[in-house]
């Protein structure tokens, strides 16, 4: 397992375990010794390589004290993504196909009319489905049953469209509002997503948090308590926002009351959590 931790005092006094250390630095002409703490703290990690397994799943618990913490850091939205599309119900395939793709020309000149990259404009799905009822038939001994009849087909082309840039939360309620003004009824809108490019930087600095917060927590509780803790024996992450399978989707979109309800973006921003849980023996 690798933890990845902030240079801390506090640190020396409970990882009394065989540790490998790789420092590394910044590319910056600058010395340490003219920068703010943290100035420093920004541009040196250590990734620390346990030489003993701090796995909590093998480690006896019966003199162990457990302390929880949790760090977190906030981090604007970098681009958005828009799901919308185009769906039609008609008797025939050909009429919903032709109403299908009629429409969804219009999305992409609109999307780029607003400056959209053609390349950012892509097909998530395309479903073509029979619509089916369920008819009360006659056989020919005079008996009933029921049978299912295509009655209609439905075309449905899903888009999806990346916006980048500041400007994005202009662009987004105009590509939702003149898109549904020109396509009409055949329009849907799916989500709206907020991502950020990179979450590893503000993930390691949210464990750190985490991990500082574990160790102010195990002072608090020796002196309140009256005992003394002893070296780190095991380490846990019970929750990283890095491991969510949407981990950087962010913000939301609402609909404002209007005559024709006009859209509002809100980026917001992303909180990016880490969990962890420290095990120390008490002496």
């Amino acid at each position: 397992m690798i933890l990845i931790l902030k240079e801390d005092p506090l640190l020396k006094k409970y990882l009394n375990i065989p540790i490998i250390a790789i420092l590394l630095f910044s590319c910056t002409n600058e010395t340490n010794d003219n920068k703010s703490d943290s100035d420093v703290r920004n541009q040196l990690t250590y990734e620390v390589l346990s030489g003993r397994n701090l796995s909590s799943s093998n480690i006896s618990k019966s003199n162990i004290f457990t302390i929880s913490g949790t760090g977190s850091v906030k981090q604007n939205s970098d681009f958005a993504i828009v799901h919308l599309g185009i769906e039609s119900r008609e008797k025939n395939i050909k009429s919903a196909l032709e109403n299908v793709n009629l429409n969804v020309k219009k999305i992409i000149e609109i999307a780029d009319s607003l400056g959209v990259e053609q390349n950012n404009i892509i097909t998530d799905k395309f479903s073509i489905s029979p619509v089916e009822r369920w008819i009360e038939k006659k056989d020919e001994y005079g008996g009933t049953y029921n049978s299912p009849e295509i009655i209609a087909y439905e075309v449905s082309n899903q888009i999806r469209i990346t916006i980048e840039g500041e400007s994005k939360e202009i662009i987004i309620p105009d590509l939702i509002d003149k898109s549904a003004i020109e396509t009409e009824d055949f329009f849907r809108l799916f989500s709206v997503e907020f991502k950020v490019k990179n979450l590893e930087d503000s993930l390691n600095l949210a464990r750190n948090k985490a991990v500082k917060d574990a160790l102010n927590k195990s002072e608090l509780f020796e002196k309140s308590l009256g005992i003394e803790l002893g070296k780190l024996v095991f380490f846990e992450e019970v929750y990283s926002s890095n491991y969510l399978e949407d981990n950087n989707s962010m913000g939301m979109m609402r609909m404002a009351a209007a005559p024709f309800p006009s859209s509002s973006v809100f980026a917001g921003e992303k909180e990016i959590i880490s969990e962890i849980n420290l095990g120390f023996e008490i002496k």
